[in-house]
């Protein structure tokens, strides 16, 4: 069992499965103490904790075991799987390991970050067995490593630089630990909430304080968590020094997408594309649903769709975000890419809508069950109907 580096603060605990810092103070977040217990003796009682386990589905009886539980939480970073297959990742608050799990089963090295204790014991349960995977706690604010990766994540994490990172502006030293941590040509992905996001109009309540309107109406304070508008944290994102970054859209949100928009699929003007229809199937799959709506959202996604206000509206946002201008896009020709939710392991499929070299639309469909097949040569292309 190797650490990061020859002076490394960090001790391994093999009863747990981490790395601890010496001296580090335990992280305040918690989902509840009775929550994170049942989970971990849910992850520790599996079988197989594979991101696909048939034995999850039967576990996931409200909405924390499902948002921590559910292979869903693996789509938010499927438009990147190709570079991620093989890559070096680090995970910036890792919490439960929900999204480690994929990330182990398709990297070639992960290093999490988690302040909890208890929440990185979860996920090192949950990611038993891939000998690739190493779980550090500490406060991403004074994780030490003298490597760099070709991608770092910060996927629900980012909204709560305020609370946890000591700086004049918390928000963007985040980002730009984020950026350390990159090699020239990386990648840092960021997945959040918009603070604009429709359904927060419609009548649902803020994400981190349960109050409708609360984002809308700004009232976020110095010290709290705290979530931004597209334009916003675009400007935020290029101010920590990175120089691009694209925007994706995942449906209904980030925390358990069935369809994502890429880049391409929101500025897309082709009278055949129908993005509004793959918007509005998104709506009933929320997993905290909205109680009293104030208007239909299925309806509603069709005007916004019609007038370019997708990206601007969207519930949740996914920046891709590069050091170098020059990178490649993800994808260039898909416009986005579909996941039934909570399917089991035979019969997942990737569904991607994307304009062939023909210059047609077409959708093409292949198995992601098994994470270590997934290939290229899987890939089944038909007609796309609207």
């Amino acid at each position: 069992m190797k650490t990061l580096f020859p002076q490394s603060p960090y001790k391994y605990s093999p009863s747990v499965g981490v790395w601890v810092r010496k001296d580090a103070e335990d992280f305040a977040y918690s989902d509840g103490k009775e929550q994170e217990a049942r989970l971990f003796d849910i992850v520790s009682g599996l079988k197989d904790p594979g991101l696909y386990s048939p034995e999850i589905a039967a576990r996931m009886t409200n909405w924390p075991n499902r948002y921590h539980l559910s292979s869903a939480r693996a789509n938010i970073l499927r438009p990147f799987h190709d570079r991620l297959r093989g890559a070096t990742v680090l995970e910036l608050g890792s919490g439960c390991g929900g999204v480690t799990r994929y990330l182990g089963e398709t990297c070639g090295k992960v290093v999490t970050v988690e302040g909890s204790s208890a929440r990185a014991a979860i996920g090192a349960a949950r990611c038993r067995g891939l000998g690739n995977v190493s779980i550090y706690v500490d406060n991403i604010e004074n994780f030490q490593t003298e490597e760099k990766f070709d991608v770092v994540t910060l996927i629900g994490v980012l909204e709560y630089a305020r609370v946890y990172i000591k700086a004049d502006d918390p928000t963007g030293r985040l980002l730009e630990i984020a950026r350390s941590f990159l090699k020239p040509d990386g990648m840092l992905v960021v997945a959040i909430e918009n603070q604009l996001g429709l359904k927060y109009f419609c009548g649902a309540p803020e994400d981190h304080f349960g109050k409708p309107m609360y984002g809308i109406n700004d009232c976020y304070e110095k010290h709290t968590v705290v979530t931004f508008g597209r334009e916003e944290l675009h400007k935020r994102i290029l101010s920590a020094g990175f120089a691009r970054c694209d925007l994706f859209t995942p449906f209904p949100d980030y925390k358990l997408p069935a369809l994502v928009v890429y880049p391409q699929g929101l500025s897309e003007t082709d009278a055949n594309w129908d993005l509004a229809t793959l918007l509005a199937g998104t709506v009933h799959l929320d997993g905290q649903p909205i109680p009293k709506p104030l208007f239909s959202l299925r309806q509603t996604w069709g005007v916004l769709a019609r007038n370019g206000l997708v990206g601007d509206l969207a519930n949740s946002f996914l920046f891709a975000a590069y050091p170098d201008a020059s990178t490649p896009d993800a994808h260039a020709d898909v416009l986005a890419a579909y996941y039934r939710p909570d399917r089991s392991r035979d019969d997942v499929r990737e569904l991607q809508f994307l304009r062939a070299e023909s210059g047609q639309l077409v959708v093409r469909s292949r198995p992601i069950g098994v994470t270590a097949r997934i290939s290229d040569d899987d890939w089944k292309v038909s007609e796309y109907l609207h």
